[in-house]
């Protein structure tokens, strides 16, 4: 059995602690012999109680070296210029920046990338052969799943650019997005009504965003990835790395060095697909970014308003969407796996005490 490090055990007891004492305020806890009244100014510092993603990082990627020289010269710009905005954004998310920072660079990666795609689609489509001069690899550590012993981050490589545009796209939807709304709510009791409302719209758009993104990843792009399953072309040069540059993906992720994991079959070892390359997954983020948006639209309006009703269902409605994420989680990933399993416990802690306050508040 795995052995968590001291400084893992630490941070989760830490949001454990401060979990637990917002319930306790709320009465969540039952308690009834101390005769505690819920605080509607600690209901309100918990449903602004956002989590916050850690940042993924990958690696820099040469484009004009897997393409090869040999090629127009506005072509090889463009292609330099992609391997620029590549490098740009591999530094600010080493660099752990706020997502005013991230946002704008990983969006400027993600236009270029993009366009690659729609190139190499088009030449194909047109019956021009597109030759690849190195076969390609795209690494990206996983935010998401339990770290190691070592407290290491686990880390996948591919060679296809579906995978490379999952990635970035989850990384835009989490990192660029969703983690705005912890540093705009980070003292929800000290912002006035007025402030707050204009925040509260901003925040909701920026998690209702990181949820489209990340349906449009399930709908649109992993079904790409998986089109064409045992072409791996990571081994192989010509055809088959052709084949992995025109992003039509073979297997999923394959993890890098002592940090993978694998499941063991009757017959044979089967690589696990990131998290971030899971479907189901996705649609559990998917359901608590929706639901982190209400939630701060129940924290503006739950002080004043009058209207317990009104309240008590969009409380219901919000616990539903967590019982979704929950539920979605509750799967199990192409490996047998439980998708549960494999997160952080911080995440997992989160989404499952959430529905309880919610519970609680609708009742009450």
């Amino acid at each position: 059995m795995r052995e968590k490090s001291p400084l893992s055990c630490f941070c989760e007891f830490s949001i454990a602690v401060r979990v637990c004492n917002l319930l306790f305020q709320v009465g969540v806890t039952p308690l009834p012999e101390l005769g505690e009244q819920p605080t509607m100014d600690a209901q309100r510092e918990l449903l602004c109680c956002m989590f916050t993603f850690d940042v993924p990082t990958t690696t820099h990627v040469c484009y004009e070296t897997i393409f090869g020289r040999d090629l127009a010269p506005h072509t090889i710009q463009h292609l330099q210029r992609l391997s620029m905005s590549n490098s740009q954004m591999k530094i600010i998310l080493e660099s752990h920046n706020q997502c005013r920072y991230i946002r704008p660079v990983v969006q400027d990666y993600l236009m270029r990338l993009c366009a690659l795609k729609q190139s190499l689609k088009r030449a194909q489509h047109d019956g021009y052969a597109v030759r690849v001069a190195s076969s390609p690899q795209f690494s990206w550590t996983s935010a998401l799943e339990e770290k190691d012993a070592f407290h290491v981050d686990h880390s996948y490589s591919n060679p296809t650019i579906s995978f490379q545009l999952v990635q970035t796209l989850f990384t835009f939807a989490v990192a660029g997005n969703a983690n705005d709304a912890p540093r705009m709510l980070w003292d929800a009791l000290s912002i006035d009504e007025k402030n707050f409302n204009d925040i509260v719209t901003e925040v909701k758009s920026r998690l209702l965003t990181a949820a489209g993104i990340l349906q449009y990843i399930i709908k649109d792009i992993l079904p790409q990835w998986k089109a064409r399953p045992g072409a791996d072309s990571a081994g192989g040069g010509g055809n088959a790395a052709a084949a992995a540059a025109t992003a039509a993906g073979p297997t999923p992720g394959r993890p890098r060095s002592t940090t993978a994991r694998t499941t063991t079959t009757s017959t044979a070892t089967r690589v696990s697909i990131p998290l971030e390359c899971c479907p189901k997954f996705l649609e559990a983020l998917s359901f608590m970014f929706e639901a982190q948006a209400y939630q701060v639209n129940v924290a503006l309006t739950a002080r004043n308003s009058t209207k317990k009703e009104v309240l008590a269902r969009i409380c219901l409605g919000i616990t539903k969407r967590y019982q979704q994420a929950l539920a979605a989680l509750n799967t199990t990933d192409p490996n047998g796996l439980l998708l549960i399993d494999r997160v952080r416990p911080s995440l997992r802690m989160y989404v499952s005490f959430l529905p309880s306050f919610l519970l609680c508040s609708s009742s009450s």
